[in-house]
């Protein structure tokens, strides 16, 4: 009991009250964090994605410097040059 001057009734109508005020601010915390959290994978899936597209361009273009190497090579000792 609670060492106001208050009746029973209106104890335990206060103490549901903040209960009820208690489960609904968790409630909204939960729905915001998770909304939040959404957010956040949406932004970091988004910027994986970005990365990937760089590393795949990245590549695309070595492998195109690679194959002018080669090209260049090829044409250096072409058969015209070598030695029967």
């Amino acid at each position: 009991m609670p060492l106001l001057n208050v009746s029973s009734i209106e104890w335990i109508v206060f103490t549901s009250m903040l209960y009820l005020c208690n489960v609904v601010l968790f409630i909204y915390l939960f729905i915001y964090l998770f909304i939040y959290l959404f957010i956040y994978l949406f932004i970091l899936r988004s910027f994986v994605k970005i990365l990937a597209a760089w590393k795949r361009n990245i590549d695309i273009f070595i492998h195109a410097l690679s194959k002018q190497k080669r090209k260049k090579g090829r044409r250096r000792y072409s058969n015209k040059f070598q030695i029967e």
